[in-house]
């Protein structure tokens, strides 16, 4: 009888251990699973955060240096006073290029703090002007 019990009692201990194994299995892969998806949300996260720090410095370089043109074009008036001017009639009405009168030099300095600013001081980038028709 003795023997009896202590075969049953070994076996209900042997699926109990069995079952506590594969939950705990089971718990183990849910909780991969979490980190593996906070990971990921975490990664589209810092990239949208980045794509919005580009947008912004795309935004304040944009506004920095139709700031610029604007004073160009306002210097260039005065310049020229009236339409009458010794430099010809036509001349006034010539576009403002921001690559002429300022030097590339300084328009990378004015990038670089731009993106300094946001944050990004080691982004690299390209860039270029062009005269508009």
């Amino acid at each position: 009888m003795l023997n009896l019990v202590a075969i049953i009692i070994f076996a209900f201990v042997k699926r109990l251990f069995s079952s506590i194994t594969v939950l705990i299995t089971l718990s183990l892969v849910g909780i991969i699973i979490m980190q593996v998806s906070w990971l990921k949300n975490l990664i589209k996260l810092k990239e949208d955060q980045v794509k919005q720090n580009i947008d912004n410095v795309y935004q304040n370089l944009s506004d920095e240096f139709g700031q610029r043109r604007e004073q160009l074009i306002k210097e260039a008036s005065r310049d020229y006073g009236t339409l009458f001017s010794p430099r010809g009639f036509f001349e006034p009405l010539k576009a403002v290029s921001i690559g002429a009168k300022i030097s590339s030099s300084e328009i990378e300095k004015i990038i670089n703090s731009a993106f300094e600013k946001a944050g990004l001081g080691k982004m690299k980038y390209e860039y270029a002007f062009f005269r508009g028709c």
